[in-house]
């Protein structure tokens, strides 16, 4: 599988290239819920529902244990703008709750108290780290976000990153085609080593061509497969000579036996393409006629 992975690696790095450019900039998009406004008015709406609401409004994520009784509460509130500080101290105060804010992530609990029920902490640490495969090979492009956030980064050509994450709680979720997604709490540490494992499932609905990587379902040519085990004893020399006669619509044509003499190569016989045909193999084109 270690092949697999370097042709992923090699053809995705290009498509990710953007995504960090775009993620690296959301990693500076921490906001006070004292500098962040929200217009909202809501009837006899269950806190579960109106946090839900929330996301969607503010850059904010609510946390908080599902089985929890005060999610069932109901607040109503006339139809205002007002900062997200002062909707969480009216949602406190009359539902016995406490919210504190780690960057961009709100968590909920119970209080039996009506103190400073809205909490701030706003500090950051910067994490490195590197992602790779099962057998210690690295992994480029893989994905890093922090988790409830879109607040992320991919990693470089030698799947290493670096990231800001909050102080307290934070979770990376990292992912990468052809593996399984991997959840790591940072738990107080400044460099991490990722180790995903390899997804055989989703290894079996792609498929590598020679300009990228698509689905099964959404490719619209014919493949054909030839597996090494089928040709490791095979005594010829050349990659051509190795695949006549394996391959259902390839047809290769020696015309002379001369060592290194060269092979032609038809895709469905001579008259199924016009123009010239490009070969590419194991990151490299071959021939263009």
């Amino acid at each position: 599988m270690g092949m697999t992975y370097s042709v992923f690696g090699l053809l995705l790095q290009v498509i990710f290239i953007n995504v960090l450019s775009a993620t690296e900039i959301n990693a500076q998009n921490i906001k006070s819920v004292k500098d962040v406004q929200v217009s909202i008015g809501f009837e006899s709406e269950k806190l579960s529902q109106l946090f839900s609401k929330l996301e969607e409004k503010t850059p904010f994520v609510f946390v908080y244990d599902t089985k929890d009784s005060f999610l069932d509460k109901r607040f109503s509130l006339v139809k205002q703008t007002l900062t997200m500080e002062d909707l969480l101290l009216k949602i406190a105060k009359e539902n016995k709750v406490k919210f504190k804010q780690i960057n961009n992530i709100i968590s909920v609990s119970s209080t039996a108290t009506l103190g400073n029920n809205v909490e701030i902490s706003i500090k950051e640490v910067s994490i490195t780290g590197t992602v790779t495969s099962p057998d210690g090979k690295t992994i480029p492009g893989a994905t890093v976000l922090l988790k409830g956030t879109n607040v992320g980064t991919v990693t470089d050509l030698d799947g290493k990153f670096s990231l800001n994450v909050p102080e307290e709680g934070a979770i990376l979720v990292v992912s990468f085609i052809g593996y399984l997604n991997q959840e790591v709490p940072v738990a107080n540490r400044s460099i991490l080593t990722i180790v995903l494992q390899e997804d055989m499932q989703s290894l079996d609905e792609v498929v590598v061509i020679g300009y990228g990587v698509v689905k099964k379902e959404d490719l619209t040519g014919s493949v054909a497969q030839v597996e090494m085990e089928e040709v490791r004893d095979i005594p010829a020399n050349s990659v051509e000579r190795v695949l006549q006669g394996r391959a259902a619509g390839l047809q290769i044509i020696n015309p002379s036996q001369d060592p290194g003499a060269g092979s032609t190569v038809r895709i469905r016989g001579g008259s199924s393409l016009r123009g010239s045909k490009l070969t590419f193999s194991s990151g490299k084109w071959l021939s263009s006629r």
